[in-house]
């Protein structure tokens, strides 16, 4: 009967709700359909709580533990005993699915063999384990049966359902231990084993055979996972060689697994140990923020690196335990040459400069023999958390410095062609060539001089060989292109298709450019007057924009505050983790109280997607009244500075201490419910059961006690209502996160505790989190409040909420670049577009004869009006190679001399790629009225291109514009048919064609030629078909034939005919064009293959004509 009353959907929720934190394997039961059975003792409730302390009897009466082994016994044999008499049934689910595992375990490094091939015996074989994550890992727990291997290597587990199904990824480990105990053989998940013999990453249907490839290593283990500016576990930790800065060839790493990361490594590798910040569940989108070396190597690295630690040796040091000081003593000895080397080039921000000397004096403190050993973890995480935003802030000037080296050297490309155009105006292309290279090379060598991103390297002829190393890559690509493009037109024209009379856009486009470049040749004066006038403005530009980073701190006021202090709150509700609120503990405990505000949230079941809050029951002792649901349960610390603000209808704040958890006040709807009166809390707390265990109410919240309450970001207190939200958001975590949008609980059915402890109490559908963390700073002075709330944002350089001086705040503190307002950079940007405008009309007035030759020659207007965008982009690229340039050289200049008292710019950083991008769009944005001007100039007419007639009914007919002679008209006929095959069944074109038809009417004497077929158009959705015939017919004005073509709708509606029949018809009138530029040969050909379709097709049956 148990069995059957624990079947439900819902059972492991209500087991863990009579007894709190059961080592149980429960998902394998209620999420993949597997029975299961637990011997679970009520009489030790307190040692199930503690799991990684078991009871172990100390102080208890030997003969009382002799009487519960002895009744587990015996439950245990009754148990076995009826199943195996089957006296008990336990079918198998539906979903269950029984797998035999097995395969073998090999030895590297044993033997000559290239192949791992040597069998490991000894070795013990079990599934690897999943992020601590509810009941699936626990301290000291297992619930699969580990494997040995037998002297050849094999192991193997008989059929039977087993948790390896759980986690949907069946990576099996293994090890083996020496004669110490220790481990000394491990499963190698390298890259290079792992290309061989896989056995990572095997999914849901996992092979049965699967080879394990071990080899010798020793642990590495880091055991403060901390990251010292947000105080949250880092995101990832792992591990390269000190020679190859890459992951080792042998490698089996444990990230995140009971709150450590381990890997096994040789025992002669050198590892480097890099920390990495960002998501957990992302891993794409993790960088490294810092990164632990070791002690220096005597007499400095042989190596071209700036990293000279000698590393950790995994034989010599397994434990890494003060992560924070090795990581900061680490990062300074990176950054210090990098920031010298960066202050010397003129590249170092005042805020680098000053992180450096706040960590160096920090990680002093560290080492203060007097100091205790959470001064001395609170002084090394601070000197960690500097070191760490300096190692970044270098980093990422040192990107953009080679950011901005790769844009202006791409401009530098066209600036070399337009000034050896503008300049020499060579006719010959050798010519041509030496002279554009030798611009190139001049500009080069001024950027490769006065640039300070230079400097930081070793050799700037590197830079100049990979960047034509890569404009060689990208002139292969073209090429590459060319050759496909030559293919696919060598295809079409066996299709009847003729690439000559295709408008090669890009050779139309080089030709405007050229013919833009001829103009502003022949008016020298304007085009340097306008140059000059855009180098200086790009000059300005650079200049206002690119000033240095400072530390910024912005401050919003959102109201009153109930205290003094800093609230760490997520704004989606996913909550704090233990591991923040125990950092926050060491950082701040000592001085304030920590506060850490919890709540169970509701949940959303994975296979059901049916969304529940936690069940709460209150109800009286020995009462015949119906019990009251709650929907949330909250937990603050007496402490906690909101609870003045509480209003009570009856009763008082429950004196709770550290190890009550059932001391609670109930809404007042709820009291009434359960008959729970005002005058019953004169004698003290009143008894009751919360979910049947027993509790008591020391108070009744008013009906407005939690609704109006706000903490210091604005915000209520009352988790998120699931069961009333319209749309479920998780994060990666596979957390529900909710919006300030989203409904919360009622107050009406909030349950609040006053105790101090992580929250204790379960409820079926609850999930705890940590809502809030509040570190409380209430009778400090302001200054050192301030000092302490600035320093924290200034570590952590994210968004919070603070209270100071009765105020409530949400700040921020980060890095801002100094430049120019609005003003500063809007009044040259409008000069240049002033500039440029009044050039290109007075270009587009002197050309005017020009333009009409153009166009008199065939040259398209929108090709026209492409020839002064090309003037224009070359003006934006001389003022942005020039003015770049000549910022650089007077920011020498100035720093020679001296002089740049109050000027400090940074022209290494991405500010002038900014300030050189919106100049030419600006240039581009004002050419946009005079080049339209010269394309209508060119424009033949008001009404360009042609329009569809009129349909008649559902018949569209009009006249082609084409005449062809007695045999051309029956060529063409065959190769508009290859038109219609090419779009026939399974075609990719703007329509679908049936198989053509070509035939002839009327008399032998004067036959007329036509071509009939069934026409789908795109899209197919709108339905849209008709029928096409295609007549050569004599002209009555002259003796060739002139095409005529009429349209019949068979479905679809006329609108959608109408609007999807110019597409088709555009496409149709082009092919026409097309056949003017086939050769006589392939005319001929045309004209026999058209014969030979008419002929069979008047030699098939009557009957095959009409079907």
């Amino acid at each position: 009967p148990a069995l059957g009353q624990l079947r439900g959907k819902t059972h492991a929720a209500e087991l863990e709700s009579d007894i709190a934190r059961l080592p149980l394997g429960m998902r394998l039961w209620s999420r993949m359909g597997y029975p299961g059975i637990a011997l679970v003792h009520t009489g030790r409730a307190d040692a199930y709580r503690a799991l990684t302390a078991p009871h172990t009897g100390s102080g208890a009466d030997p003969v009382e533990l002799v009487r519960q082994c002895a009744g587990h016994l015996a439950l245990s044999a009754d148990l076995i005993t009826r199943l195996l008499l089957e006296e008990i049934e336990i079918p198998l689910p539906a979903r269950a699915t029984v797998r035999q595992w097995g395969g073998r375990v090999l030895a590297s490094g044993v033997g000559s063999a290239i192949i791992p091939n040597h069998p490991l015996s000894g070795a013990v074989i079990m599934d690897r384990p999943d992020a601590p994550q509810g009941d699936l890992v626990l301290v000291g727990h297992r619930f699969d049966t580990p494997m040995v291997s037998d002297t050849l290597g094999r192991y193997g587990r008989p059929p039977g359902p087993s948790s390896i199904q759980m986690s949907g990824n069946y990576v099996p480990q293994c090890g083996l231990a020496g004669d110490d105990g220790l481990l000394r053989w491990v499963k190698d998940e390298g890259a290079p084993v792992q290309s061989l013999y896989r056995s990572t990453g095997l999914g849901w249907d996992p092979p049965q055979n699967v080879s394990l490839v071990c080899f010798r290593a020793d642990p590495l283990v880091v055991l403060d996972r901390i990251n010292p500016r947000t105080l949250q576990p880092w995101a990832a930790i792992d591990v390269v060689s000190r020679e190859s800065l890459a992951a080792p060839a042998s490698i089996l790493a444990f990230d995140g697994i009971a709150g450590v990361s381990a890997c096994f490594a040789p025992p002669t590798a050198h590892l480097y140990v890099r920390l990495k910040g960002g998501s957990v569940e992302n891993p794409l989108s993790n960088e490294v923020r810092a990164v632990l070396i070791g002690d220096p190597i005597a007499g400095g690295s042989s190596r071209d690196t700036q990293a000279d630690g000698l590393g950790y040796l995994a034989a010599d040091r397994p434990f890494l335990n003060h992560v924070a000081h090795e990581a900061a003593t680490s990062l300074l000895r990176i950054d210090r040459p990098r920031l010298e080397q960066q202050r010397r080039h003129g590249m170092a921000d005042a805020p680098a400069v000053e992180r450096q000397r706040a960590a160096l004096a920090t990680l002093a403190r560290a080492g203060d023999a007097q100091a205790t050993d959470r001064e001395r973890l609170v002084a090394s995480r601070e000197a960690a958390a500097f070191a760490q935003s300096e190692y970044a802030g270098l980093r990422s000037a040192v990107e953009q410095a080679v950011a901005s080296i790769v844009w202006f050297l791409f401009l530098l490309v066209p600036f070399a062609i337009v000034a050896e155009k503008l300049s020499l105006g060579a006719t010959d292309v050798r010519r041509q060539l030496c002279g554009t290279t030798l611009v190139f090379l001049a500009a080069f060598a001024a950027l490769a001089a006065l640039h300070p991103a230079f400097a930081l390297i070793n050799s700037p002829t590197m830079i100049l060989l990979g960047f034509a190393i890569l404009l060689i890559s990208l002139a292969l690509c073209v090429m590459f292109l060319g050759r496909v493009g030559d293919n696919l037109s060598g295809l079409r024209a066996q299709r009847g298709s003729v690439d000559g009379t295709r408008v090669d856009a890009l050779g139309a486009t080089a030709t405007a450019f050229l013919l833009g470049l001829n103009g502003m040749g022949r008016r020298k004066v304007r085009a340097g007057l306008t140059s000059a006038t855009l180098v200086l403005i790009t000059f300005a530009l650079i200049c206002f924009s690119s000033g240095r980073a400072t530390v910024e701190r912005s401050a919003t006021a959102v109201g009153d505050a109930a205290y003094q202090g800093l609230l760490i709150k997520p704004g989606d509700q996913s909550g704090v983790g233990d591991d923040e609120v125990s950092a926050l503990r060491t950082r701040y405990g000592h001085r304030f109280p920590v506060l850490p505000r919890y709540a169970l949230f509701g949940s959303e079941d994975a296979s059901t997607r049916q969304r529940s809050n936690p069940r709460l029951e209150v109800a009286r002792p020995g009462s015949t009244v119906r019990g009251a649901q709650g929907r949330t349960l909250l937990q603050w610390d007496p402490r906690d500075p909101l609870l003045r603000r509480l209003r009570l209808a009856a009763g008082s704040l429950p004196s709770a201490q550290a190890s009550d958890d059932t001391a609670m006040l109930i809404p007042a709807a709820m009291a009434e419910e359960i008959g729970l009166g005002a005058d019953e809390f004169t004698a003290g707390p009143v008894a009751i059961t919360l979910n049947g265990r027993p509790a008591s109410v020391s108070g009744i919240l008013a009906p407005d006690g939690l609704v109006g309450l706000r903490d210091i970001d604005g915000r209520g207190l009352l988790p998120f209502d699931i069961e009333a939200m319209t749309r479920v958001v998780r994060n990666r975590a596979g957390q529900v996160v909710a919006t300030a949008d989203d409904p919360v609980i009622d107050a009406d059915r909030a349950l609040l505790v006053v105790g101090a402890g992580a929250l204790a109490i379960e409820a079926p559908y609850g999930e705890r989190r940590t809502a809030s963390c509040a570190v409380v700073m209430d009778g400090l002075p302001y200054k050192e409040a301030r000092e302490s709330i600035l320093g924290y944002l200034d570590l952590s350089g994210r968004l919070t909420a603070y209270g100071l001086d009765g105020a409530a705040f949400i700040g921020h503190s980060g890095d801002a670049r100094r430049g120019g307002g609005g003003v500063d950079l809007i009044v040259p940007l409008v000069i240049a577009a002033l500039t440029v405008l009044n050039t290109m009309r007075g270009s587009v007035y002197e050309r005017r004869d020009e333009i009409a030759v153009l166009n008199a020659v065939g040259i398209a207007p929108r090709y026209i009006a492409a020839m002064f965008f090309a003037e224009a982009l070359v003006y934006a690229v001389i003022g942005s190679v020039a003015g770049y340039l000549l910022s650089l050289l007077l920011a020498r200049v100035l720093a020679l001399g001296g002089w740049n008292s109050g000027l400090d710019l940074d022209l290494a950083s991405l500010a002038p790629v900014y300030a050189s991008l919106m100049v030419a769009g600006v240039v581009v944005a004002s050419t946009w009225f005079p080049a339209r001007q010269a394309a209508e100039i060119a424009a033949p007419a008001d009404e360009a291109g042609w329009r569809v007639p009129d349909p008649v009914g559902d018949d569209l007919s009009l006249e082609l514009p084409f005449a062809f002679d007695a045999r051309d008209r029956m060529g063409v006929l065959a190769f508009l048919r290859r038109y219609f095959l090419d779009h026939g069944e399974g075609g990719s074109g703007a329509f679908q064609a049936d198989e053509p038809r070509l035939d002839a009417e009327g008399d032998a004497s004067a036959p007329i030629p036509r071509l009939g077929a069934r026409i789908w158009l795109k899209p197919f959705d709108q339905g849209v078909a008709q029928d096409l015939e295609l007549r050569l017919i004599r002209d009555p004005h002259g003796v060739d034939s002139i095409a005529h073509l009429t349209l019949r709708r068979a479905s679809g509606t006329r609108a959608a005919w109408m609007r999807l029949n110019h597409r088709f018809l555009t496409g149709l009138r082009r092919h026409f064009l097309y056949w003017r530029a086939i050769d006589r040969g392939s005319r001929d050909e045309l004209f026999d293959e058209a014969c030979a379709v008419a002929h069979a097709d008047a030699a098939r049956p009557a009957a095959d004509k009409e079907a």
